[in-house]
């Protein structure tokens, strides 16, 4: 196989393999403004009212971040800059709010405005 038509296969598998993916994760928070990026979850089903539906599980406190946190499956995923020198991003269980992992690196990252 020549270097484009290996450049087309890959292509090809990569695009049906996102197609794939984003069906089966439709329900997946997995991005900036969602899966779409339009802050839209297709398919989800809302109450009428809150009273009584939602309840507080576990929260965790944060240092400054510049994304918000994203959910896929059975984690949430959220960054942090610690004292404008590390930063971090760690995975909690959706469920419990445990620790699932945790990884930090030095540099700081910071909104220009």
């Amino acid at each position: 196989m020549n270097r484009i038509n290996g450049a087309i296969a890959t292509f090809l598998l990569l695009t049906a393999c996102s197609q794939t993916s984003f069906a089966e994760t439709s329900l997946t928070w997995s991005q900036w403004r969602g899966p779409a990026r339009d802050s839209q979850l297709p398919g989800a089903v809302w109450p009428q009212k809150l009273g009584g539906h939602l309840q507080l599980i576990w929260e965790k406190s944060h240092s400054p971040s510049y994304s918000g946190p994203v959910v896929s499956r059975d984690l949430v995923f959220t960054t942090e800059t610690i004292n404008k020198q590390t930063e971090r991003v760690t995975a909690y269980r959706l469920d419990s709010g445990e620790v699932a992992w945790t990884v930090e690196w030095p540099g700081a990252m910071a909104v220009p405005f």
